[in-house]
């Protein structure tokens, strides 16, 4: 049982019943308000909820009973940050720029976008690991990048969050970079800079020895990302579990799947059974989740939010998972 008082709260993390994250690492926390009760307290760090927003109003209403420290971590949430997990997939860079739109060029029916600021954060399976990091699991990566500036960008990144990226090979390949440009709250246009292919039989054995020393050293989990550039072939991996969107759901049955529980149950079912998955988790969209078990399948709700890149989505819940 972890104890922590009224300013630690400060620096933690919480979800609410919605499934808003807020700040710091520790997600979940139980209030002991009576020797005869227990109830529990979520909060979020916005500006409808109790105390306008601020964790510090919200800690301190949270103390009016004067009973600080009497706050435990859920157990579940202490064994993430012992965890160990490989990434092994399409490591990439996302790039955006974002900026201000106000006239057409005179060179062409086309947009003028006066870029007002840059950002870099990591793609593919390097924000799988990112997310992983955040959640406090000691994270290894494996995968395929270029000698060049965007990988000197990633290894920046990798050491902020201390992801081990030693076994991420440096090729003749560009690093796979996406370059998206945001105007307002609209996506404009995306650039992808890379090259696809398999990886060579050399590069193969490598990513082989480096998987083999990383889970000689002890690893609890290990987690493909696969976008088709290259790193996961068929002779290198096989899942126990896959993460398929609808549109990859409809693809690998060879056949479109519509958004509602009844087709996904029956295109899931059958690619379970096809590919001999251990499970299955279908992603989709504002419709939730539906997984596939032995027995039975879930389906699991969301709640909708309005957002104009959807970019990672699929990467965070492959990390939770």
């Amino acid at each position: 049982m972890l104890l922590f008082s009224k300013k630690q709260l400060r620096k933690s993390w919480f979800v609410d019943k919605t499934g808003y994250l807020c700040q710091g690492r520790r997600l979940l926390a139980r209030q002991f308000a009576g020797s005869q009760h227990r109830r529990e307290l979520w909060w979020r760090n916005r500006a409808d909820s109790p105390g306008g927003g601020s964790l510090d109003n919200q800690c301190d209403s949270a103390f009016a009973d004067g009973r600080e420290g009497q706050f435990i971590v859920h157990p579940w949430l202490e064994r993430i940050a012992e965890a160990r997990v490989l990434v092994v997939g399409d490591v990439m860079l996302d790039r955006y720029y974002f900026a201000e739109v106000s006239r057409i060029s005179p060179e062409g029916p086309v947009p003028v976008a006066l870029v007002k600021d840059c950002k870099n954060t990591l793609g593919g399976a390097a924000n799988v690991a990112h997310n992983l990091a955040r959640l406090g699991c000691r994270v290894g990566l494996v995968g395929i990048s270029g000698d060049d500036e965007n990988r000197a960008i990633l290894e920046q990144k990798f050491a902020a969050l201390n992801i081990d990226p030693t076994g991420l090979l440096k090729t003749t390949r560009p690093t796979t970079t996406k370059v998206r440009v945001i105007g307002g709250h609209q996506q404009m246009l995306r650039l992808d800079f890379e090259e696809t292919g398999a990886a060579s039989r050399a590069q193969e054995k490598q990513l082989i020895d480096a998987i083999r020393k990383k889970l000689e050293s002890g690893i609890d989990a290990v987690i493909l990302s696969d976008y088709a550039k290259g790193v996961c072939s068929s002779s290198l991996c096989r899942a126990y579990l896959v993460t398929p969107n609808v549109k990859e759901l409809g693809e690998a049955c060879r056949n479109p799947v519509a958004n509602n529980d009844l087709s996904i149950e029956s295109m899931g079912k059958a690619m379970r059974q096809r590919f001999a998955f251990g499970a299955l988790m279908v992603t989709r969209s504002e419709k939730g989740l539906s997984l596939f078990g032995e027995d039975r399948v879930t389906h699991i709700p969301t709640y909708a939010r309005e957002v104009f890149d959807v970019s990672g989505a699929g990467d965070t819940v492959a990390a939770v998972m």
